[in-house]
């Protein structure tokens, strides 16, 4: 599974602002990519990731993960490592692999 938040600029009643967008694309056994979850408005901390993936558990979505892919965000990681303890390895784009900050 891959999730990563996405920034985009939005107008919301006539200013400009940031809006974030949270995803998750799950990928088969057979090598098929399917949109697993997608949600608007929300931040890449803590307490939004796990909103995030506990929606896409509670909907039936996530069974089976072996592997998370993701940008090593320290939200998203806390997450994953609380609801989907079966996820065995991250792929991080970060050159440490270390966890930072997605503010």
């Amino acid at each position: 599974m891959f999730m990563d938040g996405v920034w985009h600029k939005r107008c919301w009643g006539g200013s400009v602002e940031n809006a974030g967008i949270l995803v998750a694309i799950g990928v088969g056994m057979d090598g098929r990519r399917e949109v697993l979850s997608v949600a608007e408005g929300m931040k890449e901390d803590t307490e939004s990731w796990r909103s995030f993936v506990k929606g896409t558990i509670a909907r039936g979505e996530v069974k089976g993960v072996r592997l998370v892919t993701g940008d090593r965000c320290a939200g998203l990681v806390a997450a994953v490592n609380e609801l989907l303890p079966g996820a065995r390895a991250w792929s991080a784009a970060s050159p440490t692999g270390a966890a930072r900050s997605c503010s």
